[in-house]
């Protein structure tokens, strides 16, 4: 958006002076911003399980009444294995890079995937 300003008001008003310098630097501020962003896409795509608690959140008040508290004699309804014996959460390890064939059959990952080649084309006429 900056850059359109930067390009598009010397056209508009004669207030403006043209920067072409400026506007080749706010080009290549955006695309980098785009290429930052479509990583952390990816990113996201392999550590989905671990980005928010809302779904571990949820299913701990659906599925144990008193708040989330669970004592461990209690059977559940969910998958015990999720959980352990006081209702925690289990640590997960942050994904950096991975090969597993599996992401390619899921929808966030092909978008974020998508969007990745997208910005690095973008990035390099930027």
């Amino acid at each position: 958006m900056i850059n359109g300003f930067v390009v598009f008001l010397p056209f508009c008003n004669s207030h403006f002076q043209e920067a072409p310098t400026s506007a080749g630097w706010t080009a290549w501020l955006g695309a980098t911003i785009f290429e930052f962003g479509s990583v952390f896409g990816i990113l996201e795509a392999w550590n989905r399980a671990d980005v928010a608690d809302f779904g571990w959140a949820i299913n701990m008040t659906l599925h144990h009444q008193g708040g989330g508290e669970m004592n461990g004699d209690e059977e559940t309804s969910g998958n015990q294995s999720e959980f352990d014996s006081k209702g925690k959460k289990p640590v997960h390890r942050w994904m950096w890079i991975s090969t597993d064939g599996k992401y390619w059959h899921e929808i966030g990952f092909l978008a974020a995937f998508a969007q990745l080649c997208a910005a690095t084309i973008f990035w390099i006429s930027g």
